[in-house]
């Protein structure tokens, strides 16, 4: 999976490719693959920074191959022709600044919507996106809570069983 290139841009904020044009989006992900080419980890799924993305940007990924991006309540299926938007419950994050003693202010609210999260809802999804730099007193409720869904028979997939698994799923155009 590809976040980006830089998690934020040249002045510190977080990197967003919702806003930036999509001549500078071809050239940070170009640049990205790149970098995964030279170590040899070939991707197909894209999860910018901001869990943003332009319309720009998904005519890039989908122009370089890429088959899935994610964003905060979307997947975009860009393998299918029309893309395929299929609405997804919002990712559990922590990191809104990319600064771990600013995004403590997150822990209490992420922890409330996990809560939220029972049977009554009937998720057949729940997104967790733990980052290195969490809040450090974070990562043992992270932990204990993928532990908990894994106790629940929640199952934890990689992105490329995904892309299968939401290529073989009935959808709906948004």
């Amino acid at each position: 999976m590809l976040h980006g290139l830089y998690h934020e841009d040249r002045n510190g904020q977080m990197d967003d490719f919702d806003t930036k044009p999509k001549a500078t989006s071809e050239e940070e992900i170009r640049a990205a693959l790149e970098i995964f080419e030279q170590v040899g980890i070939k991707t197909s799924v894209f999860v910018p920074p901001q869990w943003k993305l332009s319309s720009g940007s998904i005519e890039v990924l989908t122009m370089l191959g890429f088959g899935l991006a994610e964003m905060q309540e979307e997947f975009f299926l860009l393998s299918q022709k029309p893309i395929r938007k299929i609405k997804v419950p919002k990712v559990l994050s922590w990191d809104l600044t990319g600064h771990p003693e600013q995004n403590v202010v997150r822990i209490g609210t992420e922890e409330r919507r996990f809560e939220l999260l029972d049977d009554v809802q009937k998720r057949k999804m729940i997104r967790i996106a733990p980052h290195p730099r969490d809040p450090h007193k974070v990562f043992k409720e992270q932990i204990n809570m993928i532990r908990e869904l894994r106790d629940q028979g929640y199952t934890i997939p990689l992105y490329r069983d995904l892309v299968q698994k939401l290529e073989d799923a009935p959808y709906t155009i948004i």
